[in-house]
């Protein structure tokens, strides 16, 4: 089951234009990312924003909202597993970018 992201929630009050824009979706994130900080104890606008983050390409950002979210929501599978791909997503980031500068070091001394 996939869970609605602000993106998806913005296009369904739109009837003039099914793909928002990036400005608008910005600013209906950065109001959402307001609200929680009014509201932190609502679990399931912590899981919106992630999945928002998420689907703006956002993951590391993301991450610590996931967090939050399974903080409140803890046995909520499909949250989990969210979480979980968007940790992947970060930490396969991470490793390759220290893989290229490896790979940069031992262009410069061999030696290493």
């Amino acid at each position: 089951m996939t869970e609605p992201t602000a993106a998806s929630l913005s296009a369904q009050g739109s009837s003039d234009d099914a793909h928002p824009s990036a400005d608008s979706l910005e600013a209906l994130v950065e109001r959402l990312k307001q609200k929680m900080e009014q509201n932190p104890n609502d679990g399931m606008g912590w899981v919106l924003l992630a999945r928002s983050y998420v689907g703006m390409g956002r993951h590391s950002e993301a991450v610590p909202i996931f967090q939050k979210a399974v903080t409140l929501i803890p046995d909520d599978a499909q949250l989990l597993a969210d979480y979980a791909d968007t940790l992947g997503v970060v930490m396969v980031a991470s490793w390759r970018g220290a893989r290229s500068l490896d790979s940069k070091a031992l262009k410069i001394d061999p030696t290493m």
